[in-house]
């Protein structure tokens, strides 16, 4: 898509210069491979990605980060939702890579937020914010960029028949328009969980719509009427979810 497009450039630009990386975006919309993207593409690489899941103890992760430092190998951390640190732990890691300059670590941040936003709430330390001024990175869900969701499938599948020998063609015109429809609010995760949750039952299957199915109805709570034993035809109705892609009265008529 031509928003992604804009992505690639942007991180691109951020690699070559060595320009500290803040991504802005939902989860699941794809910022942890962006991150790891930019290490492998630094000018004057660093021998090492190392993941902080902010979630954790503010404590851990800072040494974690001081352990890092005293080493001989460079760096590149990468803060995932680095606002759920506490503002003390934000402000030690930015005094962190301050004193640190001389070495050649690199630092990427995400954040689920606008950042405004989060500085205005006592989420975002203003110095660390101030660390990644020079290039944001705002990485659109997918509901926004519905152009990527085909291709990320049929590079999953693509993956499938190489590694494992699948013998699967693609999806059928009716789910694809499911799947082009639906809103996706776990972004390109929750596409990901699907097609994985159904890996180990579509190795000989051209088509699995079936199983897709199934996974709309245990996740979405759809109720699946089979109307006809002959042709093997369901029709899916979303009545429940206000985030579903049809209406409560329209109908979406998959064949596997």
């Amino acid at each position: 898509s031509k928003s992604m497009k804009q992505v690639i450039q942007q991180a691109k630009i951020a690699a070559t210069g060595r320009i500290p990386v803040l991504l802005i975006g939902e989860s699941g919309t794809g910022k942890d491979m962006i991150a790891e993207g930019i290490h492998h593409e630094l000018a004057a690489g660093n021998e090492r990605f190392i993941t902080l899941l902010c979630r954790r103890d503010d404590e851990a992760i800072i040494r974690q980060i001081e352990k890092c430092m005293h080493e001989n190998e460079n760096f590149t951390f990468f803060a995932e939702r680095v606002e759920y640190l506490s503002t003390e732990a934000q402000e030690r890691i930015t005094e962190l890579l301050t004193a640190n300059e001389e070495r050649n670590h690199y630092f990427i941040a995400s954040i689920g937020r606008d950042p405004f936003d989060l500085i205005q709430e006592g989420k975002l330390s203003r110095n660390l914010y101030h660390l990644f001024s020079n290039i944001m990175i705002h990485v659109p869900p997918l509901r926004e960029r519905r152009e990527d969701i085909m291709p990320f499938v049929e590079d999953y599948l693509a993956r499938r028949r190489l590694n494992y020998g699948a013998n699967i063609n693609g999806l059928n015109p009716e789910l694809q328009d499911v799947f082009m429809r639906y809103d996706w609010p776990g972004n390109l995760k929750e596409l990901e969980l699907l097609l994985d949750e159904n890996r180990y039952v579509v190795l000989s299957k051209e088509i699995f719509s079936e199983y897709l199915v199934d996974w709309f109805e245990n996740h979405y709570k759809n109720r699946i009427k089979q109307t006809s034993a002959t042709n093997n035809q369901y029709i899916i109705e979303k009545h429940i979810l206000a985030e579903n892609p049809f209406s409560t009265k329209e109908i979406a008529k998959i064949t596997p």
